[in-house]
């Protein structure tokens, strides 16, 4: 893990090959599955990371995984283009996690970016701004909102971007996308 959050991919998937997996169990298998997977994403090796992502998901006692390995899945999809996978993953997420918010606001702006992806962007606009009305998270919020206020400006909507860069103003006046939306 240490290896992957300094961004060391190629010397992660070193020290995971060395690991036999012969003894392990279900639950270490499917930790090591998604550790692959990250390793195989930072390197930018897309193909191979969903495989990895869907070991760690089809094992039931790799769970404490399971939700992170479905949003590495779905950021592998979006770089490879699969961007109807990537979206039917988010709103099953959405779905089976109703309670766990700080996945659904992440998934929710991600589906924001899978829709401008498919420049289906008055889809994209709406969930950034769902975002806004939904949570007051510190990080996903701000991002959000400054992301519909410059969707709007590209549709020629100024009068409705600005509402979006005000309340980002009013609402998170410290964060560094303010000084952006001024």
């Amino acid at each position: 893990q240490k290896f992957i959050d300094n961004k060391k991919y190629s010397e992660a998937m070193d020290v995971l090959s060395k690991v036999p997996l012969a003894k392990a169990s279900p639950q270490e298998k499917g930790a090591m599955a998604y550790l692959k997977a990250e390793s195989l994403l930072g390197n930018k090796e897309y193909e191979e990371a969903v495989a990895q992502y869907d070991v760690t998901i089809s094992t039931p006692e790799a769970e404490p995984y399971s939700d992170a390995a479905r949003m590495g899945r779905v950021n592998s999809l979006k770089a490879l283009g699969r961007l109807d996978e990537a979206r039917a993953d988010l709103e099953k997420l959405i779905e089976s996690n109703s309670q766990d918010q700080a996945l659904n606001i992440q998934a929710r702006y991600y589906l924001g970016e899978v829709e401008e992806a498919r420049e289906n962007i008055d889809a994209a606009i709406k969930y950034y701004l769902l975002i806004s009305v939904l949570y007051n998270d510190q990080d996903y919020v701000p991002k959000a909102l400054f992301k519909a206020g410059e969707l709007l400006e590209a549709q020629k909507k100024p009068s409705e971007a600005l509402k979006a860069y005000q309340e980002l103003l009013e609402r998170f006046k410290d964060n560094d996308l303010t000084k952006k939306a001024h």
